[in-house]
């Protein structure tokens, strides 16, 4: 079964004045994309920062190394007591025959710290070898918090 998750270490530190992170357009924060193989272990608790996952980062053509800079980035409440974070889809990218079949994992981190927002584990390998990969977000946003 698919799983997503919150990274307990980035909402620790977004809510107890350790760090102030600005995720929404006006702010400075840089957000990006990373995808994992499946050699990569995942743990909410444990798994806190870019750089302690990056080891299991896929490679190949027409895929960004440490991933992609998320736009559009937009954060707040909704007025039905629902926060929710928010980016542009990614644009696709691009079919080769040398890109990357091992992609297990999504996350979503801040390049501040390089901590870990949020992580998405597919129940399968995907890739760009066979075709294009196109990665969309929910509509209701990338993270959601109901107050």
């Amino acid at each position: 079964m698919a799983t997503s998750r919150f990274h307990s270490a980035w909402f620790e530190r977004a809510f107890d004045g350790t760090a102030a992170l600005d995720l929404d357009a006006t702010g400075a924060a840089t957000v990006k994309l990373a995808i994992l193989t499946s050699s990569a272990t995942l743990n909410a608790d444990t798994s806190n920062t870019y750089s302690g996952v990056s080891a299991n980062e896929v490679s190949g053509t027409n895929y960004t190394s440490a991933g992609y800079t998320l736009s559009g980035l937009t954060a707040g409440l909704d007025g039905s007591n629902n926060w929710a974070f928010d980016a542009n889809d990614l644009s696709e990218i691009a079919q080769s025959g040398s890109g990357f079949s091992n992609g297990r994992s999504l996350i979503v981190y801040e390049t501040g710290g390089g901590y870990i927002l949020y992580s998405h584990t597919a129940d399968a390998d995907f890739g760009n070898v066979a075709g294009p990969l196109n990665i969309g977000f929910d509509a209701a946003g990338i993270l959601g918090v109901t107050i």
